[in-house]
């Protein structure tokens, strides 16, 4: 028989509310509150409570009638009730996993990632600092609330059996995994598993071995088991790491793998307050000093004295006075470290900092460091304190050159499209592992998009060794403001600028090489002569929407724009294809010059499919042809999501200045399918089709659940309405 069904919503919720005995029902209530140490009182008033107190009883008795003693506490509290099983089960059923898909090409392989289906109830339990914009657990020194994986297993990608590979040496399951990253070459992953009492624990596996093993146990290993000796500090300015080390991930992921993969970039706690109130050090002095009395020694006074208008948005968790900045500093300094994977010998980079953020060049010769300084401020979160980005030497850990030095962003305009002054977007060229080359941007009209200046943002350049008396050089000149850059090659790169008030995005290319020649010059009075490749009016407007540029990553880790054909002259796009029969994920190829497209691959009816990667070819050969094998996800309205892997057919060629309403259907018409008809053949679409997953339905009672509009008219008054209902077959 058919039946009605209401919806759940899948996410943490209380089933049976108790209410507390201190509340007072009455036909005008109130609830009274003293607050230590001003004994102050709060009311609250509700006019119309002679209604909820009517259905607080019924619950209350239900509840008391329901609960015995055995699910009552010693101090009268009730204990969580469990739903029905047909509830439990739909609430705890499972997610389905994440894939993670080696940046190996030879031998690719995927990580099988499992979700628990709700976070764990004692996550929510640690106590937890909110300190200018951070939000973390200062027992664990990591962020709040993380999501993890709960297991973590591996597959060949094209496994005909699909069997699965637990890791060896891990703990039992469930664990909290997270972090987790591929080495560059796709030999090795690390990843992190959590500790409620400890915090992060790294570990690297073997693919060729499927063995893992812990490189560094949070609060339990010693320095010196790593080549770092424990000499207590004497100097505030230059402290030492305790002897138990412990990874930091309060203001940035704790471990970045370099490019060659096999060393690591760790960030290590210095300031551990369990470790420094053991011993009468200068760490345990600070410790002290960052706790706020009991009783305030005097009010809190705020002095603007500026003669400019200062607005400000609001924002959450600010610091609010000296314990706050002192207690914000401990937390947040860290030590980065070059850790060798084979041997686990560390070596310092650098000083203690509140490293906001540390990326190797390409060439591996050189760190990139942006951290955070004093003075802090207390309107404006940690993201606008000061800061300062500096260029250090991994061999051998000293400091090359002070790049730039961004003072406390406390002005910054409300206005769409506004940003802040100073140097901002700091990043290498990914695609030039021979010499390292740091870029970032600078406004020139002082953050305000209401100035009107022909020029808003300059990039610039700085090419090794970074000498003291090398000079900055501007690269490319926008007229709006910047949005990013992908490096493809010396031949080719895109770079972007929007604007936020007109939803408008344009895409330019140019040579990185011949803008980088030291004989050229750029001139800042007018924006750069680029040629276009999209000019998107509206990126709202999903319908004309182009594409997103396929990336890959580089043998060294970094990300760089994929460049096909064989004149290595084609991009790949890939976008969600909004129709008039509703989205059609594509793939498409692109020649940057012609604007020439073809299409590779795109979903067709019944089953909604999305493009996931495309997989490179195991050829060592320079020129990368175009892809013949991509990751899809294919998902109907009665069957969960699964991977496929699929052998691409031939290109089709696309009309030049078509719609996407148009290549759609050139695309089915060329292939002889009627995307429309009962014989429609999704087989013509690919030579080859292999399923990757095979997850189940993970509620199989509301696999028969059908949604109808249903139109009638209300017999008061014969007006014409609508409701949408919902029908389950066999419940």
């Amino acid at each position: 028989m058919a039946g009605l069904v209401v919806t759940v919503a899948k996410s943490p919720m209380a089933w049976l509310c108790p209410v507390p005995t201190a509340w007072r029902w009455s036909s005008r209530w109130s609830r009274r509150v003293a607050s230590s140490p001003a004994r102050r009182s709060t009311h609250w008033r509700w006019q119309n409570a002679s209604a909820v107190s009517r259905l607080a009883r019924p619950i209350t008795a239900s509840l008391e009638a329901n609960s015995d003693k055995s699910t009552r506490g010693a101090n009268g509290t009730v204990r969580y009730q469990q739903p029905p099983e047909a509830i439990q089960a739909l609430v705890d059923a499972a997610i389905e996993p994440v894939l993670l898909l080696s940046p190996s090409k030879r031998q690719p392989y995927v990580l099988v990632l499992d979700r628990p289906p709700l976070t764990p109830i004692q996550n929510f339990a640690l106590r937890e600092l909110r300190l200018a914009g951070y939000r973390f657990y200062p027992a664990t020194y990591t962020p709040s609330r993380l999501e993890f994986f709960r297991s973590i297993r591996l597959r060949e990608l094209d496994s005909k059996n699909g069997a699965l590979w637990a890791l060896e040496g891990l703990p039992p399951e469930p664990l909290d995994i997270g972090y987790i990253k591929w080495a560059p070459d796709g030999t090795q992953v690390a990843f992190c598993t959590f500790d409620r009492e400890r915090g992060l624990d790294l570990w690297i596996a073997n693919i060729e071995t499927r063995t893992a093993r812990c490189v560094l146990r949070s609060g339990i290993d010693l320095a010196r088991d790593h080549e770092l000796e424990p000499v207590l500090a004497s100097d505030h300015a230059d402290p030492t790491l305790p002897p138990r080390l412990r990874l930091s991930a309060i203001a940035a992921d704790p471990y970045a793998w370099c490019g060659n993969s096999q060393q690591l970039l760790l960030k290590l706690v210095v300031y551990d307050e369990q470790q420094d109130c053991a011993t009468a050090t200068p760490k345990a002095e600070r410790w002290k000093n960052a706790k706020r009395p009991p009783v305030p020694i005097g009010p809190t006074v705020q002095v603007h004295e500026e003669t400019r208008a200062a607005p400000a948005r609001t924002y959450p968790d600010l610091l609010r006075d000296e314990y706050d900045m002192e207690l914000f500093e401990l937390y947040t300094t860290a030590q980065i470290v070059l850790m060798d994977t084979n041997t686990l010998a560390m070596k310092r980079i650098g000083g203690p900092a509140l490293v906001r953020a540390a990326s190797p060049s390409p060439d591996g010769r050189y760190l990139l460091v942006e951290r955070t300084e004093r003075p802090f401020s207390t309107t404006v979160p940690a993201s606008r304190f000061p800061r300062a980005v500096d260029i250090y030497c991994l061999q051998r850990g000293s400091l090359v050159r002070a790049v730039a030095r961004v003072p406390v962003q406390e002005y910054v305009p409300l206005a769409f499209d506004a940003t802040v002054l100073g140097p901002r977007s700091f990043g290498w060229r990914n695609d030039d592992n021979q010499l390292a080359t740091l870029v970032w941007v600078e406004t020139q009209d002082q953050g305000d998009p209401e100035q009107a200046v022909p020029v808003r943002d300059i990039v610039y350049s700085l090419s090794a060794p970074f000498g003291e008396n090398d000079r900055p050089r501007p690269l490319i000149c926008l007229e709006k403001r910047f949005a990013g850059i992908l490096w493809g090659d010396d031949h080719l790169a895109i770079v972007s600028e929007r604007w936020y008030k007109t939803r408008s995005l344009h895409l330019y290319t140019f040579s990185p090489a011949s803008l980088l020649n030291t004989s050229s010059t750029v001139s800042t009075d007018h924006p750069s002569k680029l040629e276009i490749l999209f000019d998107i009016v509206n990126w709202e407007d999903v319908y004309r929407d182009p594409g997103d540029l396929v990336s890959k990553r580089t043998p060294y880790g970094k990300s760089v724009l994929r460049l096909v054909g064989p004149r290595q002259r084609q991009v790949l796009l890939a976008g969600r294809g909004a129709s008039d029969q509703g989205d059609r994920p594509f793939l498409d190829v692109m020649d940057v010059d012609t604007r020439a497209r073809w299409r590779l691959w795109q979903s067709a009816p019944p089953y909604y499919e999305s493009f996931i990667a495309a997989l490179e070819s195991p050829s060592s050969s320079s020129t990368e042809e175009i892809p013949r094998q991509i990751v899809i996800s294919r998902e109907t309205p009665d069957s969960p999501t699964n991977y496929f892997l699929v052998e691409t057919i031939d290109p089709v060629e696309l009309p030049l200045d078509a719609s996407m309403d148009a290549w759609t259907s050139h695309f089915d018409r060329v292939l002889g399918t009627n995307v429309a008809g009962e014989n429609h053949k999704g087989s013509t679409r690919w030579r080859r089709l292999q399923q990757l997953t095979w997850l189940p339905h993970p509620a199989p009672a509301l696999a028969m659940v059908q949604r109808q509009l249903v139109r009638y008219n209300r017999s008061t008054d014969d007006v014409r309405l609508s409701a949408c209902a919902i029908f389950a077959t066999g419940i």
